[in-house]
């Protein structure tokens, strides 16, 4: 029996009870679920201190390996299974990038890459402990974090490969092909090395200084941007770097104060540097144009394959569950929407950005305008949204396109 049928069958005195009653349970809701969440962020912010500490107390043991372990932000690019016209592929070791006018997955034996039609895409046998995608414009980086293996691909299949210098700790591509490595080096920290298209070598930077993370490099300017992690004043912090390939020596540094970086995207204003509170917009003369750092928990940040990035922030309020904010290449934010579902997936490319929640997937663009809203079975378990907005839909059986 529901409660209108409850009031319906009782005294006014009886049904004043009953809403008084009502009134206190909700408000029980209300103080349980606000206890609960600063218990968790109690939590949380005591794990990181924690962490901080040992890293700071602990830092003449750090090392790129335990350094990548600990900036690393997943991506949600785990997938049990990718079927369709790339045929299934399976492992938890999965991960898939929107790529020209299909969806490329790299696994530990293969890259492979398919069109929506099945009539495009190659597949390329290849030994890959943790597999890692990049693209950028027609071209397709796979690589072996934690390995040396580099592959480079256009739509057509493999056009070359090559071998970093060491353990490869991140790696990106540029419209024009070029390819940046960060990678472990023997008697230094790490090495920085840009690579041509053909994997010749262009520049290479041994550090005994920084902890590198990630790079780009930026066509326009033949400048690659690095962004490091330090210590600073008890605990860690960020600088980025910023090398012209025609030239020795450190070009640009710019301070980031305590924001600990991820990852290096490259846009017309110069680069974006994604962090675990927001990100930085950086020109390539060094100069730290906007600063995007929010007070909220950052719960997942996708670049929208335009220079700008989508955020999703998890409110300080029992009344709703995630943020959505989108920040273009200029760091000029476009708006916030309050999401009150939970979220499964998100995945970003050409600027679109698609979000599984536990009843549908939709599409936004960079505006934050829903474009499309997609009704799933409960069995999909993880999204993409490659080209023109199509949404790919996993479950364990493989794929759908919508």
């Amino acid at each position: 029996m529901n409660n209108e049928q409850e009031k319906l069958n009782t005294t006014p005195e009886e049904t004043a009870q009953l809403e008084a009653e009502f009134a206190a349970r909700r408000k029980v809701r209300v103080r349980r679920t606000r206890i609960i969440r600063a218990v968790v962020i109690s939590v949380l912010s005591a794990v990181l201190v924690a962490m901080v500490y040992l890293a700071v107390h602990y830092r003449d043991r750090l090392t790129p390996e335990s350094l990548r372990q600990y900036v690393n932000v997943s991506s949600g690019n785990s997938l049990n299974t990718l079927g369709g016209a790339a045929d299934v592929v399976g492992g938890n070791s999965s991960v898939y990038a929107a790529f020209e006018n299909g969806l490329a997955v790299a696994t530990t034996t293969s890259v492979r890459y398919a069109t929506p039609d099945g009539r495009g895409g190659f597949s390329h046998a290849a030994v890959i402990t943790k597999p890692s995608l990049r693209v950028s414009g027609e071209y397709l980086l796979a690589y072996d974090r934690g390995g040396s293996a580099l592959m480079l691909f256009d739509k057509n299949g493999l056009i070359s490969s090559g071998e970093a210098v060491g353990n490869v700790i991140s790696a990106s591509v540029s419209e024009d092909g070029i390819v940046s490595v960060i990678s472990e080096a023997e008697g230094y920290i790490s090495c920085l090395t840009v690579y041509s298209e053909k994997f010749q070598l262009v520049y290479r930077w041994y550090n005994s200084e920084y902890y590198c993370i990630a790079s780009a490099y930026h066509d326009d300017s033949q400048k690659v941007g690095v962004s490091v992690v330090m210590e600073r004043e008890g605990s860690l912090g960020g600088r980025f770097l910023i090398f012209d390939v025609t030239a020795e020596g450190i070009a640009h540094s710019v301070e980031l104060g305590h924001a600990v970086p991820t990852d290096v995207y490259v846009s017309d204003l110069g680069f974006t540097v994604a962090t675990r509170t927001g990100a930085d917009f950086i020109d390539v003369n060094g100069s730290l144009c906007v600063s995007r750092d929010f007070a909220e928990p950052l719960q997942g940040i996708c670049p929208d394959g335009q220079g700008g990035m989508f955020f999703l922030l998890a409110p300080f309020s029992p009344d709703e569950k995630y943020s959505l904010i989108h920040a273009d290449s200029q760091g000029v934010l476009s708006g916030t929407v309050t999401l009150n579902e939970d979220i499964l997936s998100i995945h970003a490319s050409f600027g679109r950005l698609a979000i599984l929640t536990g009843r549908d997937a939709v599409i936004y663009n960079t505006a934050l305008d829903v474009e499309r809203i997609i009704s799933t079975e409960p069995d999909i378990i993880n999204i993409a949204v490659i080209r023109r907005g199509t949404a790919v839909l996993f479950s364990e059986d493989g794929l759908t396109l919508n």
